[in-house]
């Protein structure tokens, strides 16, 4: 199965609409050379709200593994094949959370485990994580970005 196939897959599985990964008037993709950097993406309407007391973990990973699977459509829609993704170097990110709650890089890990079931080795990377009272578009629970090295 290649890397794109992997992508439509795990988007068929989460039930996200691929006309998501285009966002209109925003840029989504800056390239520097090797290194592409994304966009923070949320997951808009899926999952609202602080996780710890209007949201549980479990909404969270999901949240998480959503916008995953949104930060690897824009990917492929830049580059036009995710197998041009040489390694994964680095996720960074924001999730609203509750003053008590203190799991986020458990959270954190719905994001990761799509980057490794759609890259495999290449998808492992360091990640930073920030605790966050309230994020843009209604709240949404989480917002991530990535910074991948590619090759032409």
């Amino acid at each position: 199965m290649t890397t794109n196939e992997r992508l439509e897959k795990k988007a068929y599985e989460l039930g996200i609409d691929q006309e998501l990964f285009e966002r209109d008037g925003l840029m989504n993709v800056r390239q520097v050379g090797n290194l592409v950097f994304t966009s923070g993406s949320g997951c808009g309407n899926f999952r609202q709200g602080l996780i710890g007391s209007e949201l549980t973990f479990e909404d969270g990973y999901l949240a998480c593994q959503h916008i995953a699977t949104i930060q690897l459509g824009i990917i492929k829609q830049y580059l036009g094949d995710l197998d041009r993704v040489d390694q994964v170097l680095r996720v960074y990110g924001h999730l609203t959370v509750d003053d008590d709650f203190h799991d986020l890089d458990k959270m954190a890990d719905g994001f990761s485990d799509v980057f490794e079931a759609v890259f495999k080795d290449k998808g492992v990377c360091p990640r930073t994580l920030l605790g966050s009272r309230n994020l843009p578009v209604g709240n949404t629970s989480a917002e991530l970005e990535v910074l991948l090295a590619v090759r032409d």
